[in-house]
């Protein structure tokens, strides 16, 4: 049987291991998991260790940007994390993320054109208890 048996949209989101169970996010919004007994693994390479040991939130790129931009965090320990768009004045324009992702690195995409956003300056937040980071993004119109 192949290992992509059933896997529906090629388009492959999130990839997440629990326990003995991949699990596969996919364009569309399908689910799709596997035992990881049917996986061919050609490593044996410990991926824990590349989790990160520190909270973080990248620079998004492109900046300036249109119609969209991608955000980057990581997230160390399985905590609730917000991270939301906001206008020059402090309104909230829109909530990325809103959940408690198990540990790991993340990228999130802002679309602007869909939002009808004036031009100018705006900011994005990532909280995660007591850990908060801002950085600025400039959507062209």
């Amino acid at each position: 049987m192949a290992v992509n048996k059933g896997l529906g949209h090629k388009i492959i989101y999130t990839l997440f291991v629990n326990g003995t169970t991949l699990f596969s996010g996919n364009h569309g919004g399908g689910m799709w998991l596997r035992p990881l007994s049917d996986m061919n693994a050609a490593s044996t390479e410990d991926f824990s260790k590349n989790l990160p040991i520190n909270f973080s939130l990248s620079q998004n790129y492109p900046n300036p940007f249109n119609p969209a931009t991608t955000i980057r965090y990581n997230i160390p320990t399985a905590i609730h994390v917000t991270l939301k768009v906001y206008d020059i004045l402090g309104n909230a324009v829109q909530t990325l993320v809103n959940r408690e992702p198990q540990p790991g690195s993340y990228c999130v995409q802002f679309a602007a054109g869909s939002r009808r956003l004036a031009s100018g300056v705006y900011f994005y937040r990532l909280q995660a208890e007591s850990f908060v980071s801002t950085k600025k993004m400039i959507p062209l119109q």
